[in-house]
């Protein structure tokens, strides 16, 4: 596998060349490691079900377990679920962070990324440059963690990676950005479908930031 590891501006941003590099990956199918407040994610085009399956194969994930979307901010995500009041709200308020809302997800969405549950986790990570390829792609790309599926994170970056499937991988971009990562633990979850509010994950944002976000709304 070749492995590519582009540097960042002094401002934590890819300049264009490489920019434009990484995203023609992402378009033909390719994978990419890209930092977030909460790790390193495995990213592909997500509405892309090929290059969703090879995240999955790389994870040796099972099928049935759903993957989420990162996104730049709240017109992507609108394009790929049905976002009530009570999501906008708390993506208002928690991101760019670590919060993944799961709301119904619309029709674009491939099946695959979400395993047939016919809802989708929506995350804006707290990263420039994570946040500037996604904009640069013009769509989402997987927000899945980078590490085998149920394994914990290695100590390193370069441990992980090792760790992952990669076989039938010819290239991987990878993007460093140590300052990125802030939290030890994964982003928070909250489930936001048919009117109930259920916190699946606690993470870095508590439940009773989230109550205190919704008090008094529905939905």
């Amino acid at each position: 596998m070749n492995r590519i590891e582009p540097a960042l501006t002094p401002n934590r941003l890819l300049r264009l060349a490489e920019l434009d590099a990484v995203v023609l990956h992402l378009r033909r199918g390719g994978l990419v490691v890209l930092p977030t407040e909460t790790g390193y994610l495995l990213g592909a085009a997500a509405l892309d079900p090929d290059a969703v399956g090879r995240a999955y194969a790389v994870k040796v994930r099972s099928p049935r377990n759903p993957m989420h979307a990162a996104v730049t901010g709240l017109e992507m995500a609108e394009q790929l679920a049905h976002l009530g009041a009570s999501a906008r709200r708390l993506l208002e308020t928690f991101t760019p962070g670590p919060l993944t809302v799961v709301c119904p997800k619309r029709e674009a969405v491939p099946d695959i990324l979400v395993a047939g549950t016919g809802t989708l986790g929506i995350r804006i990570p707290d990263s420039p440059v994570t946040l500037q390829i996604i904009a640069a792609l013009g769509g989402p790309i997987t927000a899945t963690s980078l590490n085998v599926s149920g394994d914990p994170p290695r100590s390193t970056l370069d441990g992980t990676i090792a760790a992952l499937e990669w076989k039938a991988e010819p290239a991987l971009f990878v993007v460093r950005d140590p300052l990125c990562v802030l939290h030890p633990r994964p982003s928070t979850l909250v489930s936001l479908v048919d009117g109930h509010r259920k916190i699946l994950r606690e993470g870095p944002v508590s439940a009773e930031a989230i109550a205190s976000a919704l008090a008094g709304m529905a939905g």
